[in-house]
């Protein structure tokens, strides 16, 4: 530890918040050098009581227990008020930023792949998050006119990052931009997710993709242990256990999709018609 900062009293910042995160006046000593505050958040010099905090996507008051502006998942949370904080629940919720966008910006100089950088929007505050989801950035650089162009393209899977048919797939550096491969570097985003990103891997080690891989007896086993870990996560679900990825209980919307996939692929075992 540093003696000489902890004897600067004005360097020391401390604060104890009521449930929705305004400062208790009389149990703080917020530093007038100390930027963040509740959750961690950067407060917005802005406001007239300090007690304004930057969330990234959207701006928030504690007085109010309320964000100032819509939500922009709004369409996909109509339950919600596109105002509300962690759906009111402060005491087991956390709000996440509704951030799960992850973003590939990918360099193409004369039509070769030169590099693939990855921003997991999902785990870092990305303001041009724009939901679930992954998103592509190409910039391509022509050596020979000096000319740059970009372009972007999103892909949605059906949940998360791994659940359905559209894996993340990059171009591989030193080929031609459009030669790609799945990649499989990003983070599930929860049980389910890790549950898909595991039979994708199993799919690969047989060398099986698409419909025809789902036909193929070769993935009976790949599907099986899908099957397993579906229904082990529909008993989390049930009994309220914690979600191995996420630290918190299973999710309804995590639960209904491990058991469309579990449905999807206890029917494909009596399907399988190839070798």
């Amino acid at each position: 530890m540093d003696i000489l900062k902890l004897n600067n009293i004005d360097r020391l910042s401390w604060s104890d918040y009521y449930p929705f995160g305004l400062a208790k006046d009389s149990r703080s000593n917020q530093s007038s050098s100390y930027r963040y505050g509740f959750n961690g958040k950067e407060k917005d010099t802005w406001s007239a009581d300090g007690n304004i905090y930057d969330y990234g996507f959207r701006i928030y008051n504690p007085q109010y227990a309320k964000f100032l502006s819509v939500d922009p998942l709004t369409k996909d949370y109509t339950w919600n008020s596109p105002y509300a904080f962690s759906e009111n629940r402060v005491i087991d919720g956390v709000e996440l930023e509704g951030l799960e966008y992850a973003t590939f910006h990918i360099l193409v100089v004369d039509g070769i792949t030169q590099s693939i950088h990855i921003t997991k929007d999902y785990e870092l505050m990305n303001r041009d998050s724009e939901g679930p989801g992954i998103k592509y950035n190409y910039t391509h650089v022509n050596s020979h006119t000096n000319e740059i162009t970009h372009s972007s393209e999103s892909k949605e899977n059906m949940h998360g990052i791994y659940q359905g048919p559209k894996n993340p797939e990059t171009p591989i550096v030193g080929k031609p931009w459009n030669k790609t491969e799945y990649n499989y570097n990003l983070e599930p985003i929860d049980e389910t997710d890790a549950a898909a990103k595991q039979h994708d891997l199993d799919y690969d080690k047989v060398k099986a993709e698409g419909l025809k891989g789902v036909l193929s007896e070769k993935t009976r086993g790949a599907d099986e242990t899908y099957v397993k870990k579906a229904k082990l996560i529909v008993r989390k679900y049930e009994t309220k256990e914690n979600d191995s990825v996420t630290g918190k209980p299973v999710s309804e919307e995590t639960k209904n999709a491990v058991e469309t996939g579990k449905t999807g692929f206890s029917i494909s075992k009596y399907l399988k018609i190839f070798d």
